[in-house]
Formats: C-alpha cells, structure tokens, sequence
C-alpha cells in the first residue's frame, strides 16, 4: 500500500504514480492510500485501487484518524507493505502496527527531501519506526546517517522519468502563439512551485536582468504557481525586465513546454534531487542548476550540464550566458542529457530496485 498524504500533482505524487503503474503492471496488488486531490481522477483512470484517508490536515485530530484508517485498511485489504512517501504517515503506520491484527505489516518510508523537520529526531526515529528507509539521494542518504539512522536500513533509490521519454522533440506551435514568443527568441525556462521552500526565485530573476543585457531578446519562462507569484511579477518589474519574463502558473502540459526551451534553469538552494532536471534532460536540453542537495547526482557538470553555486546570480548569468554564445557546447550536453536519462533514470531500473527492498523487508 502506498500513502501520500494528498492525491496532489506534485512530485512526491507523480513519482508515486509511476511505481503504482508499473507494481500494477507487474503483477502486484497495488493500493494508494491519501486523503483527496485532483489526481486521484487520473488514478481511477488506470485502474489503481484508490483509499480515502482523513490524513490531509495538520492537527492531533486528523493523526488519530489517519492510524486508525490505516489499520482499518491493512486489515480490510490484507497488507503485506506500507510504501509511505512521507515522514508523519510512516509514524501512522507505526503506531497503526502496535494495534492487533497488524503486527506482521513491513513499513517501508520514502524520504524525498525534509526541509522542515529536524534530521537528528527523524534518523533516530526510523530504526524503529520504519523496517527499511529509501532515500532519492545519497545527500538525503549521507544526512541521515550523519543524525543516527543505521547504514544497513536505508538504501538509495534515484528517481525516474515520470513521462514518456520522447523519442523526437519539435516546438509546439499552439504554446508559442499562446505566450506570443518569436521564433527568433531565445527560450530559458524553469519549472518550479513559486514559494520560498527551495529558494533561488529572485536569483533567477537578477540574473535574467544580467542575460538580458547581451541577449535582449531572451524570455524567462517560470513555469509553476504559489504565494510568491505577485511579489515575483513586481520585481521583474522593479527591475525593467517584465516584457522578457513570462509567468505561466501551473500547468500540467509540461512536455510542451520542454520542447519549445533551448535551455533550463534551476536556481534552487535546496532539491534534494530535482526530476525537473530528469525531465528536461530527456527532452535533450543542456541544464544549468545549482550545486546544492541532490543535484549532482542528476546533472554530471560539464558533461550534462553546467552546475553553479547557489544564490549567485552573477555565475547563474555566466553558465547561461556561455551556453547562449556556444550553442554546440549545448547541444551536446542536451543530446549526454538525453542519454543519462535513457540509460539510467528509468522506470525499470526504479522498479527493480524497490522489488529487490521489498523481498528484503519481507524475508
């Protein structure tokens, strides 16, 4: 059973999603428990057994409900795993295991980054909270360890593409009349919730400044929604660069914009792997990202992109700049890209892996 805490379309979700689909393709009985969310529509869709749960809201009340929900369904649907993709439903389904009737259950928790949560209480924790922890990164790896968790019960599984790695890639034209984008610009995109969590939204911004002043005709296009939207939009204008940026807010028809940007960008100062660079790099465009958490284990610096320090705009600006007025150099670090993520972050590779865990945890 896996458990997120909402059906959302983020990528704690769309990554689960993937391992749904293909446990379900390979035989296993696959439940995906949360509490709501738009894409719990998408999951009706392709058949996979979908558990409502009071589990979304953050109080005392919606705990309790949660354990007792995740009993109720270990016992009603017979169990063997609990996949749980966050910190708080694996310590439901701890306590959900003391109860009778569930003590035979494995838990498995899926660290996909803590941003807000102390690390030293967390990797204590999980030797007894968890039978096994996965890490995507070995710096989520390397963290936990340093705070207490034992090296033999964790292990690191990188994520994989969680869309179909395309085979050509030609612009989409509706997308360009829609944003009114020259054929002659040149298109820098990134692809990020617009909230202060990973940081690095007003680096971007000073840097397309300094972009701009050599390549007037770039457009930024921000990809993604959140509270920092409004305080984003007066700054690009404080800064007289607001013609050049586009602002899309969410949207879920990524790949087409993937298609239309001749590079992506990255300014976080906190990812602990970042599948925005996995998916622009199947779509064979060279990367510039920060060297912070999990980055360099997806993007080889200077074979598949360009990794720069964090919260520089200055050397942001350079590694796009040189990539503007060397457009061989990015081709080819676009096509390694392409090729890292076809040989390497798949979902094969993801699957057989948890399988390999999942024997473990239960032998």
């Amino acid at each position: 059973m896996l458990i997120t805490r909402f059906f959302a379309i983020g990528g704690e979700e769309l990554s689960t999603l993937s391992i749904a689909l293909e446990l379900k393709k390979r035989g296993h009985r696959v439940f995906w428990m949360s509490s709501n969310g738009p894409l719990i529509e998408e999951l009706k869709r392709n058949d996979v057994d979908c558990l409502r749960a009071n589990m979304g809201k953050r109080n005392i009340l919606s705990f309790i409900m949660g354990t007792h929900d995740i009993w109720k369904f270990v016992r009603l649907e017979a169990i063997d795993i609990i996949h749980s993709q966050s910190a708080v439903p694996t310590i439901m389904s701890f306590l959900a295991r003391l109860a009778p009737l569930s003590k035979s259950i494995r838990i498995l928790w899926h660290d996909r980054g803590l941003h807000d949560i102390s690390y030293p209480i967390v990797g204590q924790l999980f030797n007894y909270a968890a039978d096994f922890v996965i890490t995507n990164s070995n710096h989520e790896r390397g963290k936990l360890l340093k705070d207490g968790l034992k090296p033999a019960r964790v292990r690191t599984i990188h994520n994989c593409l969680n869309m179909p790695l395309p085979s050509k890639v030609a612009p989409d034209h509706d997308l360009v009349r829609e944003f009114k984008i020259n054929q002659k610009d040149y298109i820098i995109g990134t692809v990020r919730r617009l909230h202060p969590e990973k940081g690095g939204h007003y680096d971007l911004l000073k840097c397309a400044a300094e972009v701009l002043k050599d390549f007037p005709k770039a457009k930024f296009i921000i990809i993604g929604g959140g509270p920092l939207e409004t305080q984003l939009r007066n700054f690009a204008s404080k800064l007289n660069i607001e013609d050049n940026v586009i602002f899309t807010g969410f949207r879920r028809d990524l790949e087409k914009f993937y298609s239309i940007m001749d590079i992506f960008v990255l300014p976080s100062t906190w990812e602990p792997l970042g599948n925005v660079l996995v998916e622009a790099m199947a779509f064979g465009k060279p990367v510039v990202a920060t060297n912070v958490g999990g980055i360099p284990e997806v993007v080889v610096d200077n074979e598949t992109g360009i990794l720069v320090p964090p919260a520089d705009p200055s050397k942001l600006a350079e590694a796009l700049l040189y990539l503007l007025q060397n457009p061989d150099i990015a081709k080819r670090l676009g096509e390694a890209g392409k090729k890292r993520v076809s040989d390497y972050f798949t979902i094969e590779r993801l699957a057989d892996e948890l399988e390999e865990v999942y024997s473990f945890i239960t032998s």
